[in-house]
């Protein structure tokens, strides 16, 4: 019989699904079902990422001379952060492979492929995507943290600056730059996801001894099948205002957790 191996820690299963979903290991759990911090991170900077290629190479594909070089200069800016979100935003194949993939789609409906006019228009929508991501880390940046993905998205703004500057060097309008606004907004919802207010955190018990701060019960499961590998954790919410054998509230347990979801306290047997 065929079997196929996880790629992280060789577990043989008979189905390719679920190797490419193995949660065996640490690794394969910290690889396929990245924390909540970490996905966001990674998704909202390898998402811009993608559809600054998407573009690049098809610039390179259409263009010659200087326009060419700068669409190879966006490339090499973008390869540059690729190889740093893999050190410091770690995430599975099929992770990176699924979200691609929905970028992939989004672009494909805004943009027709061919076509050279929509690469000047598609070029102003990831200068806004690009300047997205530099407001969201502009304050990490302003206090020191990360200053080399700082600088690496500096060069990627500054690069596809120099690629529209090539292809549109009468700075006019191009045929599709009215359709920029829907393209932006196509495009920063999938990366982004919608707007919605974030739910207050809740704390939950798992299996009466592991403290859970989380924002609803599935993502109270996902953080346990993901640090511990509990596959079906008796589950119970408890009050905030309830106090602990210590003197605490339930409520104070939230101020422990260095992110949302975690794990914050474990009561002995």
């Amino acid at each position: 019989m065929k079997t196929y191996q996880c790629p992280y820690c060789g577990q043989a299963y008979r189905h390719p699904g679920m190797a490419k979903r193995c949660m065996k290991k640490p690794l394969c759990r910290a690889l396929n079902a990245p924390n909540g911090r970490i996905r966001r991170e990674w998704e909202i900077q390898a998402g811009t990422v993608t559809i600054a290629l998407f573009i690049a190479s098809a610039a390179e594909d259409q263009s010659e001379g200087e326009s060419k070089e700068k669409a190879k200069a966006v490339i090499a800016a973008c390869d540059q952060i690729c190889d740093r979100l893999r050190e410091t935003l770690p995430v599975g194949k099929r992770v990176a492979d699924a979200q691609a993939q929905r970028i992939l789609d989004t672009a494909a409906r805004v943009w027709g492929i061919g076509k050279k006019a929509m690469t000047v228009h598609l070029c102003e929508v990831i200068i806004n995507l690009i300047c997205d991501v530099e407001d969201h880390y502009r304050e990490q940046w302003r206090e020191g943290q990360d200053q080399e993905g700082k600088r690496l998205w500096t060069l990627l703004g500054k690069a596809v600056d120099s690629l529209y500057d090539a292809l549109n060097p009468t700075n006019g309008e191009c045929d599709e730059s009215w359709r920029t606004p829907e393209a932006y907004e196509a495009l920063r919802l999938t990366i982004w996801g919608p707007e919605k207010e974030a739910r207050a955190p809740s704390v939950y018990l798992a299996n009466d001894r592991i403290w859970v701060v989380a924002r609803g019960r599935a993502e109270a499961r996902d953080c346990l099948l993901r640090e511990l590998g509990l596959v079906r954790p008796k589950l119970g919410g408890v009050a905030l205002g309830t106090v602990l054998e210590d003197g605490r509230t339930v409520g104070d347990l939230v101020s422990l957790a260095p992110c949302i979801p975690a794990i914050v306290a474990r009561t002995t047997a």
